[in-house]
């Protein structure tokens, strides 16, 4: 009687253990499972050159020194347009001193 329970009671637990009872049948007739995924290699697209692949990038400091320079030569063309503005009115006042 104990026997009985003991085998009953493995038995349960193996049968537990498969995730239903094809799969159990399985396991009981010792049948391999076979897993078609397991070394599947999947190809991958060729590499291709991107359009672009001449053209070398600037680096940023590059870029901020072109930046830079832009914004000291629209800074000069005004400093340079008050110079001759104030040139301008020092003539008309020297030409009004004269006369």
């Amino acid at each position: 009687m104990i026997n009985q329970k003991i085998i009953i009671f493995l038995l349960l637990v193996f049968l537990g253990a498969c995730e239903s009872f094809k799969t159990a049948g399985k396991v009981l007739r010792n049948e391999k499972i076979s897993n078609t995924d397991e070394f599947l290699v999947q190809k991958k697209t060729p590499l291709i050159e991107p359009p672009n692949l001449n053209e070398i990038p600037v680096p940023d400091s590059i870029k901020k020194a072109e930046q830079n320079t832009k914004k000291n030569l629209g800074e000069l063309k005004i400093q340079s347009k008050i110079k001759k503005d104030i040139s301008d009115v020092e003539k008309a006042i020297l030409n009004e001193i004269r006369k």
